[in-house]
């Protein structure tokens, strides 16, 4: 299934490599990171939350786990959640992140969307006198909801990686760190877009 969905890119990895401590990389993850545990329901008062972190999850020693909040008329709204996890390599502190597209309560409504559109296709084409073409009709609007949210989903993995890679620079550029010039350029962007 995760082969499946890394080919139509709902889920996306990257390693990124800085000259950091892992204790300074937490701390300056946890200041940008509201706690919330990303739940089914975490995302209903977000709108109406005031707050300077872009971000809610979980940091830790470990890695995190952590979503874009959501924001009031906001239209590039988030459902992305990037998995992270830190391990130090002497003087160099490597982050493996996972980006997730699809959250498994998104996976199991498709799934049961599908069920049922599939059960009422069956039964309209076999045991009822309406026109046999609505069960098709159904099963193409199912089709049709299902690539959107693949689209939405898949835009919102590509903008995750973009986010957490300029965020993570921004934080270790505001921290005094010495950045290579790639590094520096997405700390600048990230300047520029908060201005």
């Amino acid at each position: 299934m995760n082969s499946l969905l890394h080919r139509f890119g709902l889920i996306d990895e990257m390693r990124l490599n800085f000259e950091l401590e892992k204790s300074e990389m937490v701390a300056l993850l946890q200041e940008e990171v509201a706690p919330s545990q990303l739940g089914l329901f975490s995302d209903f008062g977000d709108l109406w939350r005031s707050g300077e972190k872009a971000f809610k999850g979980k940091v830790d020693r470990q890695g995190f786990k952590i979503r874009r909040r959501r924001r009031f008329l906001e239209p590039q709204s988030n459902t992305a959640t990037a998995v992270g996890e830190f391990t130090q390599l002497g003087r160099q502190l490597q982050l493996d992140v996972t980006i997730l597209g699809l959250r498994p309560e998104m996976k199991f409504a498709l799934g049961l969307i599908f069920v049922l559109l599939l059960a009422g296709s069956f039964f309209l084409y076999n045991y009822s006198e309406v026109n046999p073409w609505i069960a098709l009709l159904l099963l193409l609007q199912f089709l049709l909801v299902t690539v959107v949210m693949g689209v939405v989903s898949r835009l919102g993995v590509k903008r995750m990686k973009r986010e957490l890679e300029r965020e993570i620079v921004y934080l270790i550029a505001k921290s005094g760190r010495q950045l290579s010039p790639l590094e520096e350029e997405l700390a600048l962007e990230r300047l520029k877009r908060k201005a």
